[in-house]
């Protein structure tokens, strides 16, 4: 089992300069599902549904899909 964590927040250009995250999973078929008909990325990381969200932080994580 992995420690690893994946959570959804809007895709980039979809929202300003703030945001929420959507949701957290700890699978990434999980956040797949979820992000199933939404503008939203996959990233892994920490951050839990409902955490700020910055446009600059798109720079220190990378979008899965």
């Amino acid at each position: 089992m992995t420690d690893t964590k994946y959570f959804l927040a809007p895709a980039p250009g979809h929202y300003g300069d703030r945001t929420r995250v959507i949701s957290s999973h700890r699978t990434l078929e999980a956040a797949q599902r979820a992000a199933r008909g939404l503008n939203a990325a996959i990233y892994a990381g920490e951050q839990k549904k409902g955490s700020e969200w910055l446009r600059v932080y798109e720079q220190f994580h990378s979008a899965i899909l």
